[in-house]
């Protein structure tokens, strides 16, 4: 049987090659680690209900992946119930030019965090709510949340949003003067899903 590493590396192959994404071999390594420590970690902690290591690397690491593409340049970038590390910590990786804070309330997922990345120059973790949260960042991002109820506390630390959501979501959304949705971008392997892209209108 393959170790980890070696599934995730066969896997990750196609994901880079559909995303035209390069990554070093030190950038590869340190996806490894992750995808191996969430391998552990999800027998105790149930960081996603995913299981299939495919589903895992397309649904999981190529989204990320594939925002650290769509979203150009960028200070610092925010990711809201970071749970397993999705979007933030393959964004950090891909993206070490741009300062990333992964916030996640409960506990065992945050020390999760904490300990995939410790590699990583470029992450910090708040252990917290959002609502809770007092610094400032050019782009928040967040997967699988509520979020016309996170809307006020997302535009009150960040003016730009790229939310990784499903089209029935979208479809879902009501119109709100506080932001203004720009385009919502397809994401590869999947019909459903894609990045909405947002930004605070002038009044809010």
């Amino acid at each position: 049987m393959p170790e980890p590493s070696q599934d995730f590396e066969q896997l990750l192959q196609p994901v880079l090659a559909k995303l035209s994404l390069r990554l070093t071999s030190g950038q590869a390594s340190i996806l490894s680690k992750h995808y191996a420590l969430l391998q552990r970690w999800n027998r105790r902690v149930n960081l996603t209900s995913i299981r299939s290591p495919q589903e895992i690397v397309e649904r999981h690491f190529g989204e990320s992946l594939y925002l650290a593409k769509v979203i150009g340049k960028a200070k610092s970038l925010v990711d809201v119930g970071s749970g397993a590390g999705f979007p933030g910590l393959p964004f950090a990786v891909a993206r070490p030019d741009v300062e990333v804070t992964l916030v996640e309330s409960v506990s065992k997922k945050a020390t999760f965090l904490k300990e995939v990345s410790r590699p990583l120059g470029n992450v910090s973790v708040h252990e917290g709510r959002l609502e809770d949260l007092q610094e400032c960042f050019e782009w928040a991002t967040m997967r699988a949340v509520a979020v016309p109820d996170l809307l006020p506390h997302l535009l009150r630390i960040s003016t730009r949003l790229a939310l990784l959501v499903s089209r029935e979501e979208v479809a879902r959304l009501e119109p709100d003067v506080r932001v203004v949705w720009q385009e919502n971008v397809s994401v590869p392997w999947s019909e459903r899903r894609v990045i909405l892209i947002g930004k605070a209108s002038s009044g809010a």
